[in-house]
């Protein structure tokens, strides 16, 4: 389940994407994307956190401006993801940084993206260099191709990925929100589509219409 900007409202008045994303809704959803910004609901996916096991998300600025201010990370959902495995995330900001420190589960892969006011190399590296428990077995690092002036930076980091058994995987990123380019290309690369359906927990039942 893909989800680009979305708002749920009644009225005038927003309402919780947690009245959506519910395990009696989607039962055997696995993987979910998920863009927002300020202007629209967070992402509050408590009732399906322990089902996933893949996770991507991305904000949005609430004005045009790359600078303009982001929706923090949703700290409290990603505590609740206890089956996740692979999580994309962009981070901006040392806050972003500590929020993954959250996840309680070590993951397999790890995306990073960044913007342009943010140097993709000193994120990874900011984020590599923590002692968070979720990147302790962590066996793919999965970053955005870099210009030519962080070059030298990058190769630090896979040297420093393969001395740890860390595989540095290098994709394009970009793509019109409403074509899901980067969620796809995620999706690929991790093999979302052939996840392990989880089993049903006791006292769940779809809901009826």
């Amino acid at each position: 389940l893909a989800l680009s900007m979305c708002t749920l409202s009644t009225g005038n008045k927003i309402l919780e994407f947690s009245n959506l994303l519910r395990a009696e809704s989607f039962p055997k959803l696995t993987t979910l994307a998920v863009t927002w910004s300020k202007t629209t609901s967070d992402p509050e996916m408590h009732r399906l956190a322990k089902q996933l096991t893949h996770l991507f998300l991305r904000r949005e600025p609430e004005g045009r401006s790359m600078r303009d201010a982001y929706p923090v990370l949703p700290r409290d959902e990603l505590a609740r993801a206890t089956a996740l495995q692979h999580l994309s995330v962009d981070v901006y900001s040392v806050d972003d940084v500590d929020a993954l420190e959250a996840v309680p589960v070590e993951l397999t892969s790890l995306r990073l993206t960044t913007n342009d006011a943010s140097r993709a190399t000193v994120v990874e590296r900011s984020v590599l260099e923590t002692d968070h428990e979720c990147l302790e077995s962590l066996k793919h690092l999965i970053v955005a191709t870099v210009d030519d002036d962080e070059l030298d930076e990058r190769e630090s980091t896979i040297e420093a990925c393969d001395s740890a058994g860390i595989d540095v995987q290098e994709v394009p990123c970009a793509g019109k929100l409403e074509d899901f380019v980067d969620e796809r290309s995620w999706l690929a690369l991790t093999g979302a589509r052939s996840a392990p359906v989880p089993a049903q927990r006791l006292g769940v039942r779809p809901a009826s219409g």
